[in-house]
């Protein structure tokens, strides 16, 4: 048998506070819901877009080879090293203006070979205005300083650069995208540059400025290291316009 019980004043008033408790705990919590979600998805678009660039990365762990160029010695001597992805290498190594100072060099079977592109003391007389043809290969010839282990130590294979450049992405994902970094591309956070006339979205990392294809599949294209100097430059900018000094670049 049903049974039907009218509600006293007070009963009533009990009632709709206690209904009023409950709405105020259910907004609360609306609220609460929508500002965290307003929040993740700010922090999710304050983050780079960085699927390109780790797409272009596992890409590069499988590639057959690499090519390094860099100056040592305060920019007399020039490097040209290849690294194979087995970790051979190859390549030439330059100082100052005069190229009979070129050798090339190869290391392998963890053994370096070196000769001169230009032999000083060659067997059999050289006609007049004619270079002397390249020395014989020769195990551990050096010219005393340690420029040429310390440029080949430069040159990892693809897959440990890989590894590198996969840990410096890690990084960034880690943290906020700047407000003053540039969003000038499709991607935020990458400036469009371009290498040898292909489009190349580049984005600034601690292993260096890492440029990859702006189509797919992405492919790393260069990695740039850090001009110091452009660091001062800015930096004496920064404190002539009484601007606070922003971190340099590692």
């Amino acid at each position: 048998m049903a049974r039907i019980q009218v509600l006293t004043g007070r009963q009533r008033a009990v009632l709709l506070g206690v209904i009023g408790v409950v709405i105020v705990a259910l907004v609360a919590e609306l609220i609460s819901l929508t500002s965290s979600s307003s929040d993740s998805e700010k922090a999710q678009a304050a983050r780079r877009n960085l699927q390109p660039f780790r797409e272009a990365v596992d890409q590069l762990a499988d590639a057959p080879g690499l090519r390094y160029k860099d100056t040592s010695a305060y920019d007399i001597t020039e490097n040209d090293i290849t690294v194979t992805a087995s970790g051979s290498q190859f390549g030439t190594t330059t100082s100052g203006r005069n190229t009979d100072h070129g050798q090339d060099v190869l290391r392998i079977g963890g053994k370096t070979f070196m000769r001169w592109q230009v032999d000083p003391a060659p067997r059999t007389d050289v006609p007049a205005g004619e270079k002397a043809p390249p020395s014989e290969w020769a195990v551990g010839m050096d010219d005393g300083s340690e420029l040429m282990d310390e440029a080949l130590a430069r040159t990892i294979a693809p897959s440990k650069l890989a590894a590198v450049l996969d840990t410096a992405l890690t990084d960034l994902e880690k943290s906020p995208q700047p407000a003053d970094e540039p969003k000038t591309s499709s991607t935020s956070g990458q400036q469009p540059l371009s290498v040898n006339g292909t489009p190349a979205p580049s984005i600034d990392t601690s292993a260096g400025r890492l440029l990859v294809t702006k189509d797919k599949p992405h492919r790393v294209l260069r990695l740039e290291a850090y001009d110091l100097r452009k660091d001062l430059a800015r930096a004496r900018e920064q404190i002539e316009r009484g601007e606070e000094l922003t971190a340099p670049a590692r």
